[in-house]
This record gives structure tokens, sequence and C-alpha cells, in this order.
């Protein structure tokens, strides 16, 4: 726990809210699909809005979150550090950066192997499989990001311009 409250900068943070949502992994791979990769914009929003916020870190989460980009290479050696502050094996950050930079990239592929560009929510996975772990472990009250009315709100409309890519991706022309 030493190296958690090394990492809050503000003293006067109450160690017992330094959590991240535990959000289903079902959720990630079912919204980030179907948002054409949009829900990994909001995951990210949501990781940095908890540096910020509980942690007290002067920076501008929706920046970091619409340029993940650049700051996925600061932001995942930070959830790194938070995970093995827990003793739960990591993951390579950098490692995971690039990858999710590669990913992010196969959309410029041509049809169907631009599809590969939906596979950036297995990142999310490694990652928020372990902060649901710890909050199983740690944090039993951490705020649950459970199915809502909005996810399916969301998903009606992107299920079917989903489809009508999946027509459009997988027919000859």
């Amino acid at each position: 726990m030493s190296d958690l409250i090394s990492m809050v900068k503000n003293k006067n943070f109450d160690i017992n809210e330094l959590w991240f949502e535990t959000t289903p992994i079902y959720k990630i791979v079912i919204l980030s699909i179907l948002t054409f990769g949009f829900y990994d914009i909001v995951l990210l929003y949501n990781y940095w809005k908890v540096f910020n916020k509980k942690f007290g870190y002067a920076i501008s989460p929706s920046c970091r979150a619409i340029f993940c980009g650049i700051y996925c290479f600061s932001l995942f050696p930070k959830l790194n550090k938070y995970i093995k502050t827990f003793n739960i094996p990591s993951f390579p950050p950098i490692w995971l950066a690039i990858f999710f930079i590669f990913l992010s990239a196969l959309y410029r592929l041509p049809n169907p192997y631009s599809i590969l560009n939906s596979f950036t929510f297995v990142i999310f996975i490694i990652i928020q499989n372990r902060l649901n772990f710890i909050n199983e472990q740690h944090f039993p009250n951490a705020k649950q990001n459970n199915w809502s009315l909005a996810n399916t709100l969301w998903t009606i409309p992107c299920s079917i311009l989903f489809f009508f890519y999946l027509i459009g991706t997988f027919t000859n022309k």
C-alpha cells in the first residue's frame, strides 16, 4: 500500500476511495465493438478522471482521452503501477501502448482486414480484469459501472450501423 500512498500527490485523499470503477468485461467488449471504438475513449476518459479527481493529478481527462494515441504511453504505466501496488501480476505497459496504437491504425487496411481495428478492446480487458479484481479484494464498495439504459440506447443504433458496416465489408462491390 505504500506505493499507492506515494502515488497520491495531495495527502488529503482517503485511501479507501482510491479505486477505479468495476466494469463488466462483457460491457467493454460489446460497446467497444458496436461503437466502433468510441467506448474505448470513454474508458480512457474514466481512467484519467480517476487520476485527476482521486489521485490529485492536474490534468484534463477529456483531452487525454481524445488524444489517446499519445497519452496511452503515460496512462498505461500509471495503471500498471497502481495494479502492482496490490501485488497483482501486472502487464507490460509500453507494449500495451504500442499494441493499442498498432490496432488503432488497422482501420487503414483494405476490407475485410480493417475490421481488426475493432480488437482494441483486448487491451482494456487486460487492464479492467485486474482493476475489477482489486475492487473485489480491497474495495468491495467501489462503484459498479454495470449495463445501463443509456448503454442500451447507444447499442441499438450502433448495432444497426455495425450490421451495415459488416455487410459493406464482406460483400463484393
